[in-house]
């Protein structure tokens, strides 16, 4: 269906395409976000643990649940509007972007980065446990949306977040 394919008698894998695009998909940006705030505060800013102990717990899918609750209770995530949780979230939304913008794979593909993994936040049984307090199976955050540990959601601050990502830079998509 893409032009060039027919004139060319190849598939788009083949370089038939007119325009070869290779779609990089990052899921999770507020699972990552949540679990780079966490770290920040739990380790660095108020030093409840050393960073090997979270290491560890999050490595066991927190044997300890007090730890577990600690980290699902930190209020300043990705969605609930806080400034830091945006701003750190367009950050690393960038920092994607760069990392698929100057991977040079081949001059004829045009790589272009998406924030989502098509069900790729129902099929997570075989992903680790993050530093946020998401459990071995636990789903992590679709798109440009919050994560699933978010309380207290208020629409206004999940869309101002959301926003505060830079959506120009993923044209394959960010729902």
């Amino acid at each position: 269906i893409m032009d060039g394919c027919v004139e060319k008698l190849r598939l788009p894998e083949q370089y038939g395409a007119k325009n070869n695009i290779f779609s990089v998909l990052f899921g999770g940006i507020g699972t990552l976000v949540d679990s780079l705030l966490c770290i920040k505060h739990f380790v660095y800013d108020t030093r409840t643990w050393t960073l090997q102990y979270l290491r560890k717990q999050t490595a066991n899918n927190f044997p300890d649940e007090s730890v577990l609750y600690e980290l699902r209770a930190y209020p300043k995530r990705f969605g609930s509007g806080d400034p830091y949780s945006n701003e750190l979230a367009s950050s690393e939304a960038r920092f994607m972007h760069e990392l698929v913008r100057n991977y040079k794979f081949d001059e004829r593909v045009i790589m272009l980065p998406a924030l989502f993994i098509f069900t790729g936040d129902i099929y997570t049984r075989d992903l680790p446990a993050t530093p946020d307090g998401r459990r071995i199976g636990d789903r992590y955050s679709y798109g440009a949306s919050a994560g699933e540990l978010l309380q207290h959601r208020d629409i206004t601050k999940v869309l101002i977040s959301s926003a505060s990502l830079p959506m120009v830079l993923f044209p394959i998509g960010a729902p």
